[in-house]
């Protein structure tokens, strides 16, 4: 049979290489598309041509159908891959490829179509058999009959967009007195994030597992399931760490759950590769959630413990190959778990960070996989997803696959943004989760962020940024004046969680060995201990400090000092001749800054108004994401230094707010 000659991959970043990897593997030719924002990007220089399709605005560019096609027309591209995200579950993208003539690699647009609307893929299952939470996907909108569906239903319940996906647009509601306000919430997300204000109601299972089946099908009406995956871990619905398989599934549940993923694909005559969607309650019971009808973010898991290339079954099943049986292909071996590393900061609610990666150092080793789209150099933009990296790792057992992944996150630098690796070591080293005690609260009532306010940067890590910084050519290196060993004092601003002053006073004791102390803040005690830097390649740095020694890395990007050092990531500016701006002052006085790099999507108050502490002031668009800037205390609004459509960087001044007077 005849297979595709070129193939254009729809997408960027990490799943744009992936798919290059298996296109490439098969013999084929790729094409990447990019954005005006990455004509550098790593997944570029990947594919064997590209085309830019626009501007950075993924609105005019990854997710304009037209500039795809026209983009596989120029390349003479016989097929398009959409990957996940953007345009992978849009059923105008495989009607426009069957017009023009281009295979669209995944399910027809009826089958799409079929599984994006909640209330019509709750309709199929429960009409397939396929057991499904109780709730409502009725048409009906009157507030007062909505209420009353809801109390028949039982709270509480969860109330989720039609159209909507990823977590996104769904709101909890515990009792009827909150419902209607819950309904308008998610009505309005709805109405902004996918164009639809529709809603369906299910009742909330508490504390369950999420817990999802590959299936496979191909043209000629077999299905295959892949065997399932473990997807519990998750904050605010978004998965944070996969496993395969579930370790807790009974191996009766398994083969219901399976059966009923294989019923909801042949119901709907699918094609190609899908994930379809359980929530596991304790006692056993399963519920169909939804069902993706494209790739996952989480395939490589699978992959891991099936030894079977899943992108090149895509290709193979969409040129119309018939899948082997289904013992040849599902065969279990070992445990698999992936971590997403994205650019954000846990400690400041995870907002996402832009800025230049100015050191990538991917972890290697055994059992271990990288799928990444960036490189040293590269600049994490506010327009797309912060996915840095996802790491993979295999072993014989669960626990085996969780101590590498612990191990190859240890193992992984990524300097010059903030990220999420440290948070996602302390998932990995929580007893319950290395017990498998584990729901999809976990996060959330277990295993948040812990603040580092009040922990004084390691000493290694001081150390290091005092000598960094000791290296400009006003400063001596010999280790002596005419009247005794060279000292300094130095002021450094420390970046983790809330922001640290520490006052050093550094003493060269010899070439490259020198006595430190620290002060932090006001605070009366002190800290000293000696310091040596041993040696150097690149961002890698050998040093002792009292006497242990260890690896370290430190690069410079934004006027400020990346480093990771004893297991912690800090950013560090010098300070030391900068005027004092008196920070308790300005905390107080109204000033409002950016908390992350962003678009302004909406400004709310105007000059002149009065405001509460806490009170809207503007809204700022990042990576996909919208967040509110609330006015740090009560007063009145005395400039807005943006508007509509502006790009804003971080700590960018926004505001001002005139404290209110008290009598």
């Amino acid at each position: 049979m005849t297979i595709f000659h070129k193939v254009l991959v729809a997408n960027r970043g990490e799943i744009a290489i992936r798919i290059f990897r298996s296109i490439h593997d098969m013999g084929l030719q790729s094409v990447a598309v990019y954005s005006e924002a990455e004509n550098d990007a790593l997944h570029v220089s990947e594919a064997n041509e590209s085309v830019c399709i626009g501007p950075a605005n993924a609105s005019a560019s990854y997710l304009s159908i037209e500039a795809i096609i026209t983009a596989a027309q120029q390349t003479n591209s016989d097929a398009i891959h959409p990957g996940y995200g953007f345009l992978s579950e849009n059923p105008d993208l495989a009607e426009a490829c069957a017009k023009h003539g281009i295979k669209f690699i995944g399910p027809s647009a009826t089958a799409i179509r079929a599984m994006g609307n909640k209330a019509n893929a709750r309709s199929l299952m429960l009409e397939s058999g396929v057991p499904c939470v109780p709730g409502y996907e009725g048409q009906e909108r009157d507030p007062a009959a909505l209420t009353k569906c809801a109390k028949e239903i039982g709270f509480p319940l969860l109330v989720k967009a039609t159209m909507g996906g990823g977590g996104r647009a769904m709101a909890a509601a515990h009792s009827p007195d909150e419902f209607v306000g819950i309904v308008e919430q998610v009505r309005a997300e709805a109405t902004n994030l996918f164009g639809s204000d529709e809603v369906i109601l299910e009742r909330l299972v508490q504390q369950p597992r999420h817990v999802e089946v590959q299936i496979f099908a191909d043209s000629h009406g077999n299905v295959v399931s892949l065997g399932e995956r473990e997807c519990t871990v998750q904050r605010r619905r978004q998965k944070v760490i996969e496993e395969a398989p579930c370790s807790s599934l009974q191996p009766e549940t398994r083969e219901l759950m399976e059966a009923a993923a294989v019923r909801a694909a042949k119901a709907i005559k699918y094609e190609g590769a899908g994930t379809v969607e359980f929530l596991l309650d304790e006692d056993g019971s399963f519920y169909f959630l939804e069902m993706n009808t494209r790739i996952q973010v989480e395939h490589p898991v699978t992959e891991m413990v099936t030894g079977i290339d899943l992108i090149a079954l895509q290709l193979k099943v969409a040129a119309g190959e018939t899948l082997p049986p289904a013992e040849d292909l599902r065969q279990i071996n070992g445990h698999a778990m992936e971590a997403r590393i994205y650019a954000e900061d846990p400690s400041r609610e995870f907002l996402p960070q832009v800025g230049t990666i100015s050191t990538w150092l991917p972890p290697k080793g055994d059992g271990v996989r990288v799928d990444c789209g960036v490189q040293s150099g590269q600049t994490m933009t506010p327009y797309y997803d912060p996915l840095v990296a996802k790491i993979i790792t295999h072993g014989a057992t669960r626990d085996l696959a969780r101590k590498r992944l612990a191990r190859a996150l240890r193992e992984c630098v990524v300097l010059g943004v903030p990220t999420n690796r440290q948070y996602i070591q302390s998932i990995l080293e929580h007893p319950d989760f290395i017990a498998d005690q584990i729901d999809t609260n976990f996060i959330e009532t277990r295993c948040m962020p812990s603040s580092n306010e009040s922990d004084a940067p390691p000493a290694p890590a001081i150390g290091l940024a005092a000598v960094l910084f000791s290296l400009h050519p006003g400063r001596s290196w010999d280790g002596w004046t005419s009247t005794g060993p060279s000292q300094w004092p130095m002021q450094l601003l420390v970046e983790e969680g809330s922001d640290c002053i520490l006052q050093l006073r550094v003493t060269q004791l010899a070439a490259r060995r020198f006595h430190i102390t620290s002060q932090t803040g006001d605070a009366d005690e002190t800290t000293e201990f000696e310091f040596a830097l041993l040696r150097h390649q690149g961002p890698m740095f050998e040093i002792r400090t009292d006497k242990v020694s260890q690896v370290a890395h430190a690069t410079c990007a934004d006027n400020r000092l990346h480093l990771q050092v004893a297991g912690r990531n800090l950013a560090i500016t010098d300070t030391t001749y900068e005027i004092a701006s008196g920070d308790d002052e300005s905390a107080q006085s109204g000033h409002v800054a950016a908390a992350m790099a962003g678009q302004v999507v909406e400004v709310i108050a105007n000059i002149g108004d009065v405001v509460a502490a806490g009170d809207p002031l503007l809204v700022i668009e990042a990576m996909k994401l919208a967040h509110k800037i609330t006015a740090p205390i009560a007063g009145t609004v005395t400039a807005l230094q943006v508007q509509v459509g502006k790009q804003v960087q971080n700590r960018m001044h926004l505001a001002t707010i005139e404290p209110s007077t008290s009598d």
